[in-house]
């Protein structure tokens, strides 16, 4: 649950306060949310 919790914030800290069409238009920012909605553990 932590690691969710922990997702999310990172999600929002990456997204706050930006339009749809910033979002899109930018690749990084998509690419950390997508790697943060389907987790990113290695072990």
């Amino acid at each position: 649950m932590g690691d969710i919790l922990e997702a999310i914030a990172r999600i929002e800290r990456y997204t706050g306060g930006m339009h749809r069409a910033a979002f899109e238009a930018d690749g990084k920012t998509v690419d950390a949310l997508v790697r943060n909605q389907h987790g990113s553990r290695t072990s």
